[in-house]
């Protein structure tokens, strides 16, 4: 789903925990839908995720739309992927 993004499980701030975007690849989905080197995804269609694995389980159900919460810098921002 995230195509395009290596991801790695990372740290906010404030010590939350989430999946940080290490690197995106330009063109691909991951880098249309607006995803940064650097963004860190805290939730995937309203549920909480602290590590890739609780995201692939969310991703799981195949939803047709892909809602990522990210943190980019001090800014809480939603992204919609198809």
């Amino acid at each position: 789903a995230l195509e395009g993004a290596t991801l790695s499980d990372g740290q906010l701030k404030d010590g939350g925990k989430g999946i940080k975007i290490d690197e995106v690849v330009k063109g691909s989905p991951a880098a249309q839908a607006g995803l940064q080197k650097d963004d860190v995804i805290i939730g995937v269609n309203r549920d909480r995720v602290n590590s890739i694995a609780e995201m692939r389980k969310v991703l799981a159900a195949k939803p047709a739309i892909i809602a990522l919460q990210i943190v980019r810098g001090n800014e809480s921002i939603y992204l919609l992927m198809r």
